[in-house]
């Protein structure tokens, strides 16, 4: 089963950040605005895995600040309050907007994005989660690795869930944490995969 990438300029895009958009519905939370999340579109990238484009089990969003983004910043940084990442001697990503039907799909999925951030040239990736939230507190951080910046979080005041802004805790993985975590992926589910660039068909 194949994972691809693939701008937000093919049609698959748009049906990616729905799913986005249907599985934090599902989890409570309201507000979501498309104008806001238009913001970060022409520098999105996506990723899904499944047995064909139009029948994905899992997926998930990246931005890259080097991409020409929203005043050169990842999208947690135009979060309140400001909080703004070191620089690095590389690109920087943010990884966000994970849903999943199948969790060991996910984690292939995730096995192969890391591998394609390492081609990339990504040095540090950051990623945000409602602390509340344990499934993805526990995936992020015990699955994946990503260490959580004590103190640094962020709130999106129209983005509420129960009726209240949530705080989005960040968390980081440098470029040995990720490989660490791909080393794991690989001894559980085989070596990576090549994600299938949609772009070139």
């Amino acid at each position: 089963m194949p994972s691809f990438i693939f701008s937000e300029a093919q049609p698959e895009a748009e049906k990616n950040t729905q799913r986005v958009a249907a599985a934090l519905a599902q989890k409570g939370y309201t507000g979501w605005d498309p104008a806001i999340d238009a913001q970060y579109s022409r520098q999105r990238t996506h990723a899904i895995r499944g047995s064909g484009p139009n029948s994905p089990l899992a997926g998930l969003r990246i931005v890259s600040n080097e991409l020409g983004t929203v005043m050169g910043l990842l999208p947690f940084e135009m979060g309140m309050p400001r909080i703004r990442t070191p620089e690095v001697d590389g690109r920087k990503a943010e990884v966000s907007g994970v849903w999943t039907d199948d969790m060991s799909e996910l984690l292939k999925l995730i096995r192969d994005v890391i591998a394609w951030l390492h081609e990339t040239g990504v040095k540090v990736t950051y990623s945000v989660y409602n602390a509340e939230d344990r499934a993805m507190s526990d995936l992020l951080g015990l699955t994946l690795g990503l260490k959580s910046l004590p103190g640094k979080t962020v709130t999106y005041n129209s983005f509420l869930r129960q009726g209240r802004a949530i705080p989005w805790q960040i968390a980081i993985a440098n470029e040995k944490t990720m490989t660490g975590t791909l080393q794991k992926l690989e001894e559980r589910y085989g070596p990576s995969e090549p994600l299938v660039d949609l772009d070139l068909r």
